[in-house]
């Protein structure tokens, strides 16, 4: 299991974004190539050596679970966009992502009240909606990559597999 958290500080108030993941993913989480974290060794500009796939038609009951919450007040379909864009914070991390064999899921959730002053810029507006979404599920993304990240460096070994225990990201 793992966790993050951001704030990003704007004029009116702190919106955070955090994520809670319980990873047993069928695909890679590590480069054997490099023995670092995928989100880690292939970088964003290089997608790096195919990961081994050979796990994956032996695998049966893997799933990663994931939990969004935000300070934000978003409406259940904004809190839907965010929970689509946080997928791609697994998508960093694990290689492959989403298989057949694997029951990946993301739920979000909001606890912000209309008293907040960040509610009121990036959710009462209707000019401000679309953007609320965006902003929230961007770090989203990001705060679930950096869960994933944790998880592994939490991780003990198990099954005659090592532990990750490299450097900071």
């Amino acid at each position: 299991m793992g966790h993050a958290s951001l704030v990003a500080p704007l004029e009116t108030g702190g919106l955070v974004v955090g994520a809670i993941v319980v990873l047993n993913s069928s695909g890679g989480v590590i480069d054997t190539a490099s023995n670092e974290p995928w989100a880690i060794a292939g970088g964003f500009g290089d997608a790096g050596p195919l990961p081994d796939l050979s796990p994956i038609a032996s695998s049966r009951a893997h799933t990663t679970l994931a939990v969004i919450g935000t300070n934000a007040r978003l409406s259940k379909a904004q809190l839907g966009r965010v929970a689509a864009m946080a997928h791609d914070g697994m998508a960093r991390a694990i290689r492959p992502v989403h298989t057949g064999v694997d029951g990946d899921v993301v739920f979000a959730l909001a606890a912000g009240s209309s008293t907040e002053p960040l509610v009121d810029v990036l959710s009462g507006d209707r000019d401000w909606a679309p953007a609320a979404a965006t902003i929230v599920g961007s770090l989203a993304a990001d705060a679930l990559t950096r869960a994933i990240l944790d998880a592994i460096r939490s991780a003990e070994p198990s099954g005659g597999f090592e532990a990750f225990s490299g450097g900071g990201a």
